[in-house]
């Protein structure tokens, strides 16, 4: 029986504080939204570069800034180390392709090794084009007499030879006569380098 007189002492508690605390509520809540939608705005905006952002602006110009801070620093990479650059990739071939010095004496060992005599084989232009990857020699065969189309056949084909050179154009092969060198070859070859 004592419950039940709890139980009936309380609901009219209950309804006494009830609508106190309902009307306290409502007011809050009322309060809420209006300060989210009118002071809120007013108090949580931020100056940034001159310019006023809101929360939720804020956090697009950051999202923003931190993607071009990204870019920025992808195409520093790519300047200060350029590994996949083409132009640094072809500075590295040509800086592990053989010297210009070096074909050169090359040619010049195998021009002097064809015959005994000396400048037999004389070259007067030597044009490297490493855009190209050729080398095109200018000269002629002397001081051979008759033999000077043999041996112009024969330094073609010990050029077609070296480790470094992929083909060789051949040449015209017409033997002139000068009154200075006399019977001689003169050719222009265009060796294509590998």
């Amino acid at each position: 029986m004592s419950e039940n007189k709890l139980q009936t002492s309380a609901t009219p508690f209950l309804e006494h504080l009830a609508r106190p605390l309902l009307l306290f509520s409502g007011v809050l809540a009322g309060l809420l939204l209006v300060s989210s939608m009118v002071l809120l705005p007013r108090l949580t905006t931020v100056e940034v570069a001159g310019s006023l952002f809101t929360i939720q602006e804020l956090r697009a110009h950051r999202t923003a800034l931190l993607e071009d801070v990204r870019q920025a620093e992808s195409n520093r990479q790519q300047f200060v180390l350029a590994l996949h650059d083409e132009q640094y990739n072809a500075l590295k071939e040509s800086k592990n392709s053989v010297s210009p010095d070096a074909l050169r004496d090359e040619i010049l060992k195998v021009a002097a090794s064809i015959v005994d005599q000396p400048d037999a084989v004389h070259i007067e232009k030597f044009h490297l084009a490493v855009a190209n990857g050729t080398i095109e020699l200018t000269g002629d065969v002397r001081f051979v007499s008759a033999r000077s189309m043999t041996v112009l056949a024969e330094f073609v084909e010990a050029l077609r030879h070296l480790p470094f050179v992929k083909d060789v154009t051949t040449p015209r092969y017409v033997r002139e006569t000068t009154a200075g060198i006399g019977q001689h070859t003169p050719f222009t070859l265009t060796l294509h380098l590998q």
